[in-house]
């Protein structure tokens, strides 16, 4: 009996590590929103909840750690967590004013070692894991790059050695264990999106959504290969670009007056148009691709029936549901939709049509802007006030 309970424990053991998934980066370890969590239940019941200080960074989730920032008194503060208590391990702060829209934009991602995190004004810091101690950093904007309109916004990308981001009219890469510059250009803006890398072949490239372009470059010389005109308004191309598995396709929506969508085929020298439309225009929430379809929002902040699915390879319209603006990821079998009104929504996946399965509220006040997160059965939730609420999906 002894040995039977054992094996009882050491499977269930095994079935939960199966279950469980860290979230150390933006948009999740394979960079297109989607946990590969199985089991969860929808939940309204709040574990914990924090003030993390006004802004709209997500959280980054790793080794027991929670990764977030805000602003207070003109300072940021990299706050890292107890992802299942909220009790503070440790912070990190350096001055930054609050700007329009106040508070940082861009999450603080990890590889299990150390933080990087990127400021609205360009100060890219590199701290330890461990204690929060800085190991270095730098200032993006010294070397002629431009600031944007509302600040800075994308999220380091960790691509092998580098640290890149979208600033500058072409990005900017450097060594993630030094902050030696290994790639940059000298001057221009770049945009909100942040860098998504994807492999077409075997090659690593990295896709950086500028101002004014769509841009597909060596993610290791930052060689630009290929890049597609793409003017909007206010220079602002904010959604991430949504890539396919083998690299062949990449999807870029914008907002605005100027909004559309567009599916662009990639063959490692070129980009050539698939097709255009206006079912998927998102200011600035990136759509996730799901077994070939595209669910995402359309239209601006603010607008009132927004949520929608479509298919990938043609842009054909699945369905417009009734959720308003917001932002989603998906997490095991279910679409997980945060409203601008801080309403969470749980969806069945469904290509077919919006199937709700259950809706509450869950912040007030402020902005739900950033993308919620499910990490190790948790989901983590945030608006623009800097209330950040974790509920348990395991319960």
């Amino acid at each position: 009996m002894h040995k039977l309970a054992l094996t009882v424990v050491a499977g269930l053991g095994l079935l939960f590590a199966a279950m469980a998934e860290d979230w150390p980066v933006w948009r999740g370890v394979n960079h297109n929103s989607i946990s590969t969590e199985k089991g969860l239940k929808p939940s309204s019941k709040i574990v914990w909840q924090k003030n993390v200080g006004v802004g709209y960074s997500s959280v980054s989730v790793c080794k027991g750690k929670l990764l977030t920032a805000g602003n207070s008194g003109n300072k940021d503060t990299i706050y890292c967590l107890d992802p299942k208590t909220g009790k503070e391990l440790w912070k990190y702060s350096y001055s930054c004013p609050k700007g329009s829209y106040p508070g940082p934009r861009a999450t603080p991602v990890t590889d299990g070692s150390k933080v990087w995190m990127l400021s609205r004004n360009g100060d890219l810091i590199c701290l330890n894991l461990a204690n929060g101690k800085k190991i270095w950093s730098k200032k993006v904007l010294s070397s002629g790059a431009r600031n944007l309109r509302w600040g800075l916004a994308s999220s380091p990308m960790i691509i092998g050695d580098l640290v890149i981001v979208n600033v500058g009219a072409n990005g900017m890469a450097f060594n993630k264990n030094s902050g030696k510059k290994a790639w940059a250009n000298s001057g221009g803006a770049g945009s909100y999106a942040t860098p998504m890398p994807f492999k077409y072949n075997g090659k690593q490239y990295v896709a950086l959504f500028t101002g004014n372009s769509l841009i597909i470059a060596n993610a290791a010389t930052g060689r630009k290969i290929t890049a597609t005109a793409w003017a909007s308004k206010y220079d602002i191309n904010a959604a991430d670009p949504v890539i396919s598995a083998d690299g062949k396709y990449i999807f870029a929506t914008s907002g605005y007056n100027t909004g559309r969508g567009t599916l662009l085929k990639f063959n490692g020298k070129r980009l050539t148009k698939v097709w255009t439309n206006k079912n998927i225009c998102s200011q600035f929430s990136s759509p996730v691709l799901y077994k070939g379809v595209l669910y995402g929002v359309n239209g601006n902040a603010g607008t009132k029936r927004s949520i929608c699915a479509m298919e990938f390879k043609t842009g054909a319209k699945k369905w417009l549901g009734t959720l308003r603006f917001g932002s989603l990821m998906i997490a095991g079998d279910m679409l997980i939709y945060l409203e601008e009104t801080g309403k969470l929504n749980y969806l069945k996946i469904n290509p077919a049509k919006e199937q709700i399965i259950k809706s509450v509220q869950v912040l007030k006040g402020g902005k739900s802007w950033t993308m919620p997160v499910v990490a190790n059965g948790m989901l983590y939730c945030r608006n623009s006030k800097g209330s950040l609420v974790c509920l348990s999906l395991n319960r």
